[in-house]
């Protein structure tokens, strides 16, 4: 289990995959439409943390189902984040959105690193991830007005390759046939998908 923390630690230091990695998950017109899919002077900023922590002996990562009616990305399946607030560094976005959504509660020593940043066009935000670890299974406590469940995911999971599937999804802004991680009958896909992707990418260079 510590070859993973080592690992990460010093691997998150050096390039990234970056968009070839985000690409393997992507809506196929993902990033065809070039000037439709950048930052713009109204993006906002935000961060998600990827939390590793054991259970029986296994790393697992928490994501969240989230309640449906709760905004553009209503109903679909998340990494704990959201926006920065005003004089807030990112590290600390990502770790107030974990406590308020999950009750997860670490430091920043905890910190591995940070993945390539993502841009989500349909809620306009610039999403900065963040890897941490903890030694213990976090007490979770959810905020049912942002999280319906909490999914707990096998890390090693993200390395089979029979987790990974197309499907047609249709939302209020899209309709196409998109890959997606299917975990437990859930539907991993969209942003979510794209950061797991890189970290996935990443760990199969430790096999």
């Amino acid at each position: 289990m510590q070859n993973y923390l080592d690992f990460l630690t010093e691997r998150l230091e050096k390039e990234l995959p970056a968009q070839k990695a985000h690409e393997l998950l992507s809506p196929p017109f993902r990033f065809s439409e070039k000037n439709r899919y950048i930052p713009n002077e109204n993006t906002r900023k935000s961060a998600v943390l990827i939390l590793l922590y054991p259970q029986n002996n296994i790393w697992y990562l928490p994501l969240m189902l989230r309640p449906k009616n709760s905004g553009v990305h209503s109903g679909q399946i998340s990494l704990p984040g959201g926006k920065k607030e005003q004089n807030e560094d990112l590290i600390d976005t990502a770790m107030r959105e974990a406590r308020e959504e999950m009750g997860i509660i670490i430091q920043k020593k905890q910190i591995l690193g940070t993945l390539t940043e993502l841009y989500v066009p349909p809620s306009n935000f610039l999403i900065q991830p963040f890897v941490a670890y903890t030694l213990e299974k976090p007490n979770f406590i959810l905020n049912e007005d942002e999280v319906e469940k909490l999914i707990e995911f096998p890390f090693e999971m993200l390395l089979d390759e029979n987790i990974i599937k197309t499907k047609k999804i249709t939302t209020q802004y899209m309709s196409s046939d998109v890959p997606y991680f299917d975990f437990e009958n859930h539907t991993i896909w969209g942003a979510t998908a794209m950061i797991l992707s890189e970290l996935r990418e990443i760990c199969k260079e430790l096999k």
